[in-house]
Parts: C-alpha cells; structure tokens; sequence
C-alpha cells in the first residue's frame, strides 16, 4: 500500500472517458488499480471490443495519435493518454494494457526481452520518444537512477522511519535488539540487519 504523501503526488481529478468523451470523477479504487478510464462499464466493454477489432496497422497508428511530438525530435513526447499512478503512460495493444513507453521503444527500435526495463534517459516517466529510452535490467535502472539522484534509497523512501543519524546511531548502540527497536519503533530483525549492513549499505 502507498503512503498518503505518495499517494497525494498524483491526480485524481476530473478524467475524460477514452469511449464517449465525457467528463467524468474516476474512483480512487480504480486508479490505484491501474483503471479508471472510462466513465462506466458500459464504456468501458464498449472501447474493449473496439480495440480487439483494431488491426496491428491501426492500433499503431491510434498509439502514436496520442504521443504529442510537437515540440520535436530531440525534446520529449509526451503520452496524452491514460496515464498509472505511477505516472507512467497506459496503452492499449492489441486488446492488451501496456506500459506507453515500452510499447514505443519496441515499435521504433524492436522488442524488450522480458527480463528488460524500458529505461528514460530524461526521467520524464510519461515521455514516449524512442532517442530517450534505453533497455536496461532492473539493477541498471536503478543505478541510472541513483546516478541522477533521483534513488529512493534509504531515507528518501516514502516508507522509510530512520534516518541515515539514526543508522548510524542503531549500529553502535550496545543495547539488547529488542530495546534498540523499542526505541525505533522497528523490529528486533530490523535492528539485526542494521547492524550485519544487510540493509541501509550506502551509509558508510
């Protein structure tokens, strides 16, 4: 479950249905699940059976209708369609969901092995301009990201209770585990993998 100051980061306001175009408040529930597109189930069932009939050429065509390329080839193109809670672009292909940015490195420079992230160069999650993706695994991502400071490790995590002082004060305090983490309001195995550096091991 997110954190309310996660959760707050994103907008739930006023949506236009995807099927009839009509102005519509999608339920939180909805958003959280990635839905939320559509104005009522019968719109909804309605742009499915559209998009089942759609041919390959077509959905290709109606995809890239809704990445704005207006400020040109080297700036970002935004996805203007349905976006995550993530923040992150949602398509469909095929009958299928799928992430926006993805579908457009592999439509303009070829399939992403399943085990590859689709990877923003510019960090603008809904941009869909194929120069500022790259493929990449999990761990490069995310040294791309630390890399660009923009890692949630540690106390930048939304979860996060300890700061990196209180690290470092946990890891020479020679108290009992199970008092340490009273203090803390954490786990004695918390407290354990403090201290073993299983966790927290960018704090020197």
């Amino acid at each position: 479950m997110k954190s309310r100051a996660l959760e707050s980061a994103y907008d739930y306001a006023p949506r236009q249905c995807l099927e009839c175009g009509g102005r519509f408040q999608p339920r939180r529930q909805g958003v959280r699940l990635g839905k939320g597109f559509h104005c009522s189930v019968a719109c909804a069932r309605r742009r499915e059976a559209k998009d089942r009939l759609l041919s390959p050429e077509e959905d290709v065509s109606l995809f890239w209708s809704r990445v704005d390329q207006s400020r040109g080839p080297a700036s970002c193109w935004p996805w203007i369609g349905p976006v995550s809670v993530y923040g992150y672009g949602v398509a469909r292909f095929q009958g299928k969901k799928v992430p926006a940015h993805r579908l457009a490195y592999t439509l303009a420079i070829g399939p992403i092995e399943a085990d590859l992230c689709a990877c923003h160069h510019c960090d603008n999650r809904p941009c869909c301009n194929p120069s500022h993706l790259f493929a990449g695994t999990i761990a490069e991502n995310n040294a791309d990201m630390a890399a660009k400071g923009r890692s949630n490790q540690g106390e930048r995590h939304p979860f996060a209770k300890l700061t990196a002082t209180d690290v470092l004060a946990i890891r020479a305090d020679d108290r009992m585990g199970r008092d340490i983490a009273t203090g803390y309001g954490i786990s004695k195995s918390i407290v354990s993998q403090i201290k073993s550096r299983q966790i927290w091991r960018h704090i020197p």
